[in-house]
């Protein structure tokens, strides 16, 4: 009697373990971003985003947000938030977790390049994309056209980094205005180009 209960035990306990794996496994995401989506699609590869600020909305630690080739033409309508003098096109708040940071990849052999030529706020200084979110990856973006549009001493950015352990890898700033990398706050953030 014992050692049924006994294999009875263990299996309960398998069971459980078992379902515990298969739910971490399935809450880690993959979500997908092209020039064609709507941001009312489910974000997957057959119908994905428009923005990366609607993925970031759908992504937590672990998951990967895959932005797929092609020209993102952003515009003053896409402008997420103004803080004093600042026009943040793109926001990024939602922080990964150690071992488990949220990923904004290029489609391996695709190339995105994100434009703000078009972004062009009436005395405000531009910020293609504010990172206040840690533990996040970014790799194989562009961005370009980035404009200063107050004159005198001002500047705009590219990516300007407050949040912490965010890697930037492979990601090219061009053809713009603007400074590339702002590392504003945060700690043990790392570039690699």
């Amino acid at each position: 009697m014992l050692h049924f209960s006994s294999i009875r035990a263990r299996s309960a306990i398998l069971l459980v373990a078992q379902t515990l794996f298969a739910v971490t496994v399935l809450s880690a995401g993959d979500f997908h971003v092209a020039v064609d989506g709507k941001d009312t699609n489910a974000g997957t590869r057959t119908a994905p985003f428009a923005t990366i600020q609607r993925a970031e909305k759908s992504a937590g630690p672990g998951d990967t947000v895959f932005i797929h080739g092609g020209t993102y033409l952003m515009t003053e309508a896409d402008i997420a938030a103004t803080v004093h003098i600042v026009a943040r096109v793109t926001q990024l708040r939602k922080s990964g977790k150690p071992g488990r940071p949220i990923c904004y990849f290029a489609v391996p052999g695709e190339k995105p390049v994100f434009d703000f030529s078009r972004v062009k706020p009436r005395d405000r200084r531009v910020t293609a994309f504010h990172v206040s979110g840690s533990w996040l990856h970014f790799k194989g973006i562009a961005v370009t056209g980035v404009q200063v549009t107050i004159t005198g001493h001002t500047q705009s950015i590219c990516f300007d980094n407050q949040g912490s352990h965010n890697i930037y890898e492979q990601v090219e700033m061009h053809d713009g205005q603007a400074i590339g990398f702002w590392l504003g706050n945060g700690s043990d953030n790392l570039v690699l180009n």
